[in-house]
């Protein structure tokens, strides 16, 4: 009975222990992305508001997903031109919309390739509406 109890209490001892983390990141991930997204508005050109976005480094961009959360609105936009670069700190309009307001946070998902190395990036970038 005491081996048991024993070996029972060293189970949950290595498990609680394997548990426990100080980081802040549980999943353990300290890489640099490899491409971030410097989001901004622009009135656009039918009444909306037109979202951009500026890679960091040159890339081909397949598809974004654009979201506003607090009215649950998702679009998904793919690009006709996937082989099209976009330069690094160049700004590039996604899509104009309209009933954008100051304060909203939108959020964004590119997905695309490297120019450089081919390398794919699936990347989330955040903006709220000045």
């Amino acid at each position: 009975m005491k081996l048991r109890v024993l070996l029972l209490l060293s189970v949950f001892l290595i498990g609680w222990s394997g548990c426990k983390k100080d980081s802040t990141n549980p999943a353990g991930n300290t890489t640099t992305p490899l491409v971030t997204f410097t989001m901004s508005s622009q009135p656009g050109t039918q009444g909306g508001t037109s979202f951009l976005f500026a890679p960091s480094v040159d890339v081909r961009l397949t598809r974004a997903i654009v979201a506003l959360a607090a009215q649950q609105f998702v679009d998904t936009l793919t690009n006709p031109n996937p082989t099209q670069v976009f330069s690094a700190g160049t700004p590039y309009q996604l899509q104009e919309y309209t009933g954008v307001a100051s304060g909203q946070q939108w959020s964004f998902l590119l997905t695309g390739t490297l120019v450089s190395n081919n390398a794919a990036f699936n990347q989330p970038a955040a903006y709220t509406v000045p």
